[in-house]
């Protein structure tokens, strides 16, 4: 029979007979368990800080990140979507762009109970039926995130990268991602000593069809048997592609842009935008950053990335930053919300979302 004893803390020592010295006994470190039922305490939630006084909502929770209203968002992205909907298929991106067609508006009780039932340490949401999880799954079903697919990584190309071309002459990063560090280069010069590009300044260059939806009312009461009438959300139902006007077409000309790479610029452009907005919202959310170019151009050729991993990762530690946080009311940490929201609509049915 074997004997259990503890001659150090932290540590198990095997014996053969209870009798045995330290020194003859197998120790071996210990850890916590992983299973809540046998250490609970290993896994203190947001809601018994609270109920222990340790720590306190001082504001309302926090959204950045969260999909916004925003100008002329709309209106590019039905244009975009109609140009290029070919290649939003075969790289899997059609469902997931299609979702930020739409308002997303957020039940803050709902959302407040869902950090406070959040557990850091395990990243599932402790509900009386049990743990359960935000998954790659539940991404790639509800939100519409490609799963497989090239690694996702925002970075700026080093100079030998952008110019480097294969043996047929061909730029190993496609060359229409030089139009977009061009305009970026180009709307700081306009900017008057400014640093960063807006992502407004961003939209305003490249959208410029005419003007068509109007920033939504708020919804500050949701009813969860009866979806609310809509606003001035767009329908979903996407316009055929008219012809370019001259305005729009002077977009390519101000670049330089060919003839044969207008569509791809067009929708690289856009999904250098929406990358930022809908996907991996980070830090100053305003700002157009350029470590997405290169991606952004790669998806406009037909190159597939595996974006549910990435997003996921910044769902944990998003919720992780808020559970974790002396004061969750006043919680810096930015993360792609409106994904949340879907989910808890889809297993909650706690409020109304269109999403893919």
């Amino acid at each position: 029979m074997a004997f259990f004893k503890c001659f150090k803390k932290g540590t198990v020592t095997i014996l053969e007979d209870e009798s045995d010295n330290w020194d003859e006994g197998t120790t071996l470190l210990v850890g916590a368990p992983l299973l809540a039922s046998e250490v609970s305490e290993a896994f203190e939630l947001l809601s018994d800080r609270i109920h222990n006084g340790a720590v306190n909502w001082s504001s309302a929770l926090p959204t950045a990140g969260e999909s916004t209203f925003t100008e002329y968002y709309w209106e590019w992205l039905e244009d975009v979507v109609s140009r290029s909907t070919q290649v939003l298929k075969s790289t899997g991106l059609y469902n997931v762009v299609f979702a930020s067609l739409f308002s997303y508006d957020r039940h803050a009780p709902v959302i407040r109970a869902f950090c406070e039932y959040w557990c850091p340490a395990t990243n599932t949401l402790h509900t009386s039926q049990g743990e359960m999880s935000i998954s790659l799954w539940d991404l790639h079903e509800i939100g519409g995130l490609p799963i497989t697919g090239r690694f996702y990584d925002e970075v700026i190309p080093t100079t030998e990268s952008l110019n480097r071309k294969d043996h047929k002459g061909m730029s190993y990063i496609p060359h229409i991602c030089r139009y977009l560090f061009l305009e970026y280069h180009n709307i700081l010069q306009d900017s008057k000593g400014k640093s960063r590009v807006r992502m407004t300044a961003w939209i305003k260059y490249w959208s410029r069809g005419p003007f068509k939806y109007k920033k939504p009312s708020r919804k500050t009461i949701r009813n969860k048997s009866q979806k609310p009438k809509e606003d001035s959300d767009p329908s979903g139902i996407i316009p055929i592609a008219l012809k370019c006007t001259e305005e729009e077409e002077r977009v390519f000309e101000d670049l330089g842009i060919a003839d044969e790479d207008m569509e791809k610029s067009y929708l690289a452009a856009f999904l250098a935008y929406w990358l930022r907005k809908f996907v991996f919202p980070k830090d100053d959310v305003t700002l157009i950053i350029p470590g997405v170019f290169k991606v952004a151009s790669r998806m406009a050729h037909d190159v597939s990335f595996g974006l549910a991993v990435p997003v996921l990762a910044s769902i944990y530690k998003g919720l992780n930053d808020i559970c974790s946080a002396d004061d969750p009311g006043i919680c810096t940490t930015v993360l792609p919300f409106h994904y949340v929201y879907g989910w808890l609509g889809e297993y909650f049915d706690t409020t109304f979302y269109i999403i893919f």
